[in-house]
């Protein structure tokens, strides 16, 4: 038997690690795409449609959604990116005879996994542990801020309340160049937990030595995995070291003696409390005065390392399909040995007819 599975923003990043974990055993799939470009990396699916930008506005996205729910009748439904996490949220919500199909949890939760300062606030009422964070936007608390500087010191990280991949994050070292950002709105303060001592010694490198072509500043990530499953229990989580990059991660190991425990049952029961449903991934760094562990980012949907995950035995597109019914058919070549991995980007070819196929009908299908 056929099942179909439906990924949204199938160009993306997480999208194509989605599939890549599906690669060899999808014999028994069919995987419907949707997208708002044409030429974009889509045709490994066995069916697209070309939709509106989820993000302008979301109102046409999700009407489109909705029509190719109802032709299609998928079994399986996934986001593959952070607003696309809301719609198909707020889609659950309203359409309770569908809820059963969308990986995804409350709509509420999303709303505020999407947003930094939501998170923030989010994770002092429930007791989470998130690095401390403050508004600065066109009507900040100029004492507040003032009072949150004193505490941290620089350097500071100033942060879109939305985004990913650290688009439009700086790293602020003094109270000038807070002062000459030309536009912050929409943002947030957030201390820095890495080493001050590194971050200036580089920009007195700068200021010496001038600015090098390439260069990047990010440290070693603590990423935790979660899956919740249906009745809210854990399904199984992985811990992983993340080499940073442009704010991606070009290395993956495995975690094994993380010390984390109880920081993963109580983001599961929190979380799960609350009716999420689905991956969830927190991103950790410690801090260097304190050497606790921090989230600074909580992301609720699979991420740009599902297919590193997937290679290290942590098959979480699997957990979701199960939790439908779907068995997988096809090698399925696990590294269950594997304790790190390097990521790579995925290429494909350009296929010209298929794109004009698809900007000409809204619809592609592999003949």
């Amino acid at each position: 038997m056929t099942s179909k599975i439906l990924i949204t923003s199938v160009g993306s990043m997480v999208a194509q690690n989605i599939l890549e974990t599906l690669k060899y055993r999808r014999q028994n799939l069919f995987i419907i795409g949707t997208d708002a470009s044409a030429d974009a990396p889509l045709y490994d699916c066995d069916k697209v449609f070309l939709v509106p930008d989820s993000e302008l506005p979301p109102s046409d996205f999700s009407e489109k959604i909705l029509q190719i729910i109802k032709s299609e009748n998928p079994d399986v439904i996934i986001p593959g990116r952070d607003i696309d996490v809301i719609i198909l949220g707020m889609l659950k919500s309203q359409h309770p005879e569908l809820a059963h199909k969308f990986v995804v949890g409350n709509y509420e939760i999303a709303k505020i996994v999407e947003d930094k300062w939501a998170s923030y606030l989010f994770s002092m009422e429930t007791g989470l542990p998130f690095a401390d964070s403050i508004l600065y936007d066109s009507k900040y608390d100029r004492e507040a801020v003032g009072l949150f500087i004193k505490k941290h010191g620089f350097p500071l990280i100033l942060k879109p309340r939305k985004g990913f991949a650290s688009r439009s994050v700086s790293l602020i070292v003094n109270e000038g160049q807070l002062a000459n950002q030309d536009d912050v709105q929409g943002m947030i303060l957030q201390e820095y937990l890495g080493s001050p001592e590194v971050i200036i010694d580089f920009t007195n490198d700068l200021i010496r030595k001038g600015t090098p072509l390439f260069y990047t500043l990010e440290d070693v990530k603590y990423s935790l995995q979660l899956f919740i499953d249906r009745s809210g229990g854990l399904k199984d989580s992985l811990v992983t070291l993340h080499k940073m990059k442009n704010g991606v991660s070009g290395r993956v190991d495995i975690h094994s003696n993380h010390g984390m425990d109880d920081i993963i049952t109580l983001f599961h029961d929190v979380f799960a409390k609350k009716g999420w449903y689905g991956p969830l991934n927190v991103q950790f760094q410690k801090s260097n005065k304190t050497n606790e562990l921090k989230a600074y980012e909580i992301n609720a949907r699979y991420t740009g390392a599902t297919a590193a995950r997937y290679i290290l035995g942590y098959d979480e597109v699997g957990f979701a399909l199960s939790e439908s019914g779907i068995k997988l058919a096809g090698a399925d070549p696990i590294f269950n040995s594997q304790k790190s991995v390097l990521k790579q980007t995925y290429i494909s070819e350009r296929p010209d007819h298929h794109i004009a196929t698809l900007n000409r009908d809204g619809v592609w299908e592999r003949k």
